[in-house]
C-alpha cells in the first residue's frame, strides 16, 4: 500500500516538476530583437513611429515577463507569456519595417520630386538676375540677390547629398526651406 501510494504522490511532483521548469525563451528573444534591428535600419522610428513603438512596447513587456519569471523559484518558472509576447514582437516589428520601407519610398520620391521643382525654379531665377540690369542704387541689391541664389544652389547641392545618402526626410526638408526661399527672391526680383 505504501508503494502504491508513493507512486500516486510522485506522479503530481514529476509534473510540477516538469511544468515548472520551462526553459527560457532564449531563441523567440533573439529573434525578436533581430526584427527589430532590421526595423530599425529602415528608420522605422521615422517612418513608421506607431507600429515601431508597439513592437518596442511589446518587447518591453516580453523582457520584463521574462525577468519576473527568472526571479521566481524554479519550479514554479512559466515563460510560456513571455515566448509569446516575444514571439508576438518579430511579427510587430515586421510590420514597422514594412510600413517604413513603404513610407521611406514615399519619402524619397517626394524629395526628389521637389528637388527637381526647386533646382528648376532656381534656374529661372538665376536666369532673371542675370539678365537685371541695375542703376546706381539697385547694382549692390542685384549683387546680393546672384549671392543668395548662389547660396541656394549650395543648400539644394547639399540636399542632393542627403538624398544620396538616403536620408529621405532630411532631403525634404532641406528642399522645403530652400525652395521657400527661392520663392521669396522671385519675388523680390519681380519688385
Amino acid at each position: 500500500m505504501n508503494k502504491k501510494m508513493f507512486k500516486w504522490m510522485i506522479l503530481p511532483l514529476a509534473l510540477l516538476l516538469i511544468a515548472g521548469c520551462s526553459s527560457a525563451p532564449e531563441m523567440e528573444e533573439t529573434a525578436a530583437t533581430q526584427a527589430m534591428a532590421a526595423a530599425e535600419s529602415v528608420k522605422a522610428a521615422v517612418y513608421a513611429p506607431g507600429a515601431w513603438q508597439t513592437a518596442e512596447d511589446t518587447l518591453q513587456a516580453a523582457r520584463a515577463e521574462k525577468a519576473a519569471q527568472d526571479g521566481r523559484f524554479t519550479l514554479f518558472r512559466n515563460y510560456g507569456d513571455a515566448k509569446a509576447l516575444f514571439e508576438s514582437v518579430a511579427g510587430l516589428a515586421a510590420t514597422a519595417k514594412m510600413e517604413a520601407e513603404s513610407q521611406r519610398e514615399i519619402v524619397r520620391q517626394e524629395a526628389e520630386t521637389l528637388l527637381t521643382e526647386a533646382n528648376a525654379l532656381l534656374d529661372t531665377v538665376t536666369t532673371k538676375l542675370s539678365k537685371m540690369r541695375g542703376g546706381k542704387d539697385t547694382k549692390a541689391e542685384i549683387e546680393m540677390m546672384k549671392q543668395d541664389a548662389a547660396a541656394f544652389k549650395q543648400q539644394l547641392d547639399d540636399a542632393q547629398g542627403d538624398l544620396d545618402r538616403g536620408d529621405y526626410e532630411s532631403a525634404k526638408t532641406k528642399v522645403q526651406t530652400t525652395m521657400n526661399k527661392i520663392a521669396s527672391l522671385k519675388t523680390a526680383i519681380k519688385a
